[in-house]
C-alpha cells in the first residue's frame, strides 16, 4: 500500500543520513584528533576504512587510533548489516 511504501522510503532515507553522519564524524574524529591529515583525507580513510576496502595508502599511526579504527569498523559493519536486513 502507499503507507507502507512511504514507511519504507522514509527508512531508507534515514538509514543513508545515518550512513553519511557516521562517516563525516568518522572522517571529524582522524583528521581533527586521531592522526594530522586533512579533512578530505579523513574522509577519504573514514569511506576506506568503513567500507572494509582498505587500500593501505592511509594507516593509523598511534594506538588511540588503531583502537578507534577497531571499533569505527565494527560499528559501521554492524550498521551496515542492520540495514540490509
Amino acid at each position: 500500500s502507499l503507507k507502507e511504501e512511504t514507511r519504507d522510503r522514509k527508512v531508507v532515507y534515514l538509514s543513508l543520513l545515518g550512513l553519511v553522519v557516521y562517516i563525516v564524524l568518522g572522517g571529524m574524529l582522524y583528521s581533527e584528533w586521531l592522526e594530522p591529515m586533512s579533512f578530505i583525507d579523513g574522509m577519504y580513510f573514514a569511506v576506506v576504512t568503513f567500507t572494509t576496502v582498505g587500500y593501505g595508502d592511509i594507516n593509523p599511526t598511534s594506538e588511540l587510533s588503531k583502537a578507534f579504527t577497531i571499533v569505527f569498523v565494527l560499528i559501521g559493519v554492524a550498521i551496515t548489516s542492520s540495514i540490509l536486513l
